[in-house]
């Protein structure tokens, strides 16, 4: 349960991030003259963690990383703020201002609530926005989550650590050090607790378009085999019709990944799986993209991207 107003604490994980860091600390530390922070130095970050920790002096707290990827971080992370709330922050994303506020006046409207997920903006390492990752409804649940209707936004997301440390944390047993070990988390928060949503989007996001496109199989692979282990995690808490949607949802995703990365087979594979677990809208479209000529798909990838920019254009109006 939480006061009216939760002091919030920001935990940042950071590795190889001397690029970014810096930005990322500044808008958690600005949100206001009382805001407090951890980094979790994974190593890599330079002299830049030096510098922050003498501008903020006690408000930071450095603690050096386990190296064991994102999980472990964050979880390092939740144990250092102790009874405080948790805000995450990745380093390569940063909070608008007033984001702190935002989370902080949804929870003041549901006081039973241990998570609350707020509105992010999602964009490429060019600077185009792709996506207003908007929850539609303010109070969560595990449908809402496992089906994909909502899809909360890491870095925007605040919990109260003495409950997520009591559920285990953020799992470290995938494959990958960061994939599906934030909706394996949220899920497990839903089923037994309270979860909001502030759809203000507050959270400017970094999405790796590059990166997605030139993963090596193994590391496709591997986030694949997460999928399946999360899938298998939640099959026998939830209905089974829930269930079904949930790994149609998430086959969809990862056939899109497999096309992303070029590899047609897999991704058709992928897309097949989801439409056979329950012929969702997202599973269906995969399927379908997948038996498109290539040089129709790279015509649907660049009509789809142009539709999202004059979205966007014309929302900025």
């Amino acid at each position: 349960m939480t006061n009216v107003a939760p002091e919030i604490w920001a935990v940042i994980p950071a590795r190889d991030a001397e690029h970014c860091l810096g930005t990322a600390v500044d808008s958690a530390m600005g949100q206001s003259a009382s805001q407090k922070a951890v980094i979790i130095d994974d190593g890599g970050n330079g002299r830049v963690v030096e510098a922050l920790a003498a501008r903020y002096g006690n408000r930071l707290e450095i603690v050096g990383g386990p190296r064991r990827g994102a999980a472990a971080a964050r979880n390092l992370g939740l144990r250092v703020a102790g009874e405080a709330w948790v805000g995450f922050l990745d380093a390569d994303d940063f909070w608008y201002e007033g984001h702190i506020a935002n989370l902080q006046a949804a929870l003041g409207r549901h006081r039973h609530a241990v998570a609350c997920f707020a509105g992010a903006l999602h964009f490429t390492e060019d600077g185009t926005l792709i996506n207003r990752c908007i929850p539609a409804v303010e109070q969560v649940t595990v449908a809402d989550l496992l089906s994909r209707r909502v899809r909360p936004t890491t870095s925007a997301t605040a919990v109260d650590a003495a409950t997520v440390l009591d559920l285990g944390g953020f799992y470290e047993g995938f494959r990958r050090p960061a994939g599906v070990e934030d909706v394996d988390l949220w899920w497990r928060i839903a089923s037994g607790h309270d979860c909001v949503a502030a759809p203000r989007p507050t959270v400017h996001y970094l999405v790796h378009d590059a990166r997605n496109q030139t993963r090596h199989k193994q590391a496709l692979l591997d986030l694949d085999a997460d999928v399946s282990l999360f899938l298998r995690r939640v099959r026998d808490q939830v209905p089974e019709r829930l269930y079904r949607q949930a790994a149609a949802e998430h086959r969809a995703m990862m056939s899109r990944y497999w096309y992303l990365g070029g590899f047609q087979r897999q991704g058709l594979r992928e897309a097949s799986a989801a439409v056979a677990c329950l012929p969702v809208p997202s599973g269906i479209a995969a399927l379908a993209f997948g038996l498109l000529p290539w040089p129709l798909q790279r015509l649907v990838r660049q009509f789809r991207r142009g539709l999202i920019r004059r979205r966007q254009a014309s929302a900025a109006k």
